[in-house]
């Protein structure tokens, strides 16, 4: 319920202050949650949304609907949470040594971080994790800036520019990451990208 409210108060923010009244329900497309707003004489617009939550705590995220955006996702943890069963089946060798390239003392909160961009990734594209979270692939990670690059695997089979681009950090207790993703329109016959 908290993940509802916060993601109408997000769209309400993007809408100009629309009515709550006028809200339709969250939808789901290929892609994620998305929600319509009507000013009550016919005309809609659309929102995507992505939602998270970490016990008491939720956010969401939303923007305006773009012809290219496939979708956004938002994920956060809890910063004490253990990492040990994240660690051993959320990552590959690759990801988990790029981890462990941080301090000592980050690379709980590193792994964390990576969880948390793979979350908002998978909410992203809508393939969710899929019960297997090495199909999405964090190539990179720049600590100054707090930006991944994260490929995905084959087997995902998603139309999507690659690499996606998410951002992670910390706010209080909790750690976050913010991503975006748009189709790859390369493909498309006369277009020149």
């Amino acid at each position: 319920m908290y993940g509802r409210l916060a993601a109408k108060d997000a769209v309400n923010q993007l809408a100009k202050k629309v009515p709550l009244r006028t809200w339709k329900s969250l939808l789901k497309n290929q892609a994620g949650p998305y929600s319509i707003v009507s000013n009550g004489q016919g005309a809609e617009k659309r929102f995507l949304c992505s939602i998270a939550h970490s016990g008491q705590v939720a956010v969401a995220l939303a923007a305006s609907e773009q012809p290219d955006l496939i979708g956004i996702g938002v994920d956060i943890e809890r910063r004490n949470r253990s990492t040990t069963d994240l660690d051993e089946t959320g990552f590959s060798e690759d990801e988990r040594t790029l981890a462990r390239s941080y301090a000592e003392q980050e690379t709980g909160h590193m792994i964390l971080k990576f969880w948390c961009i793979k979350e908002a990734v998978a909410k992203t594209i809508g393939t969710g994790l899929k019960g297997n979270p090495v199909h999405l692939k964090i190539v990179s990670f720049d600590q100054s800036n707090q930006i991944a690059h994260v490929v995905l695997d084959e087997s995902l089979s998603v139309n999507v520019l690659q690499p996606i681009i998410a951002h992670a950090g910390f706010e209080g207790s909790l750690v976050f990451a913010v991503a975006t993703a748009n189709h790859d329109i390369s493909h498309r016959k006369g277009l020149t990208c």
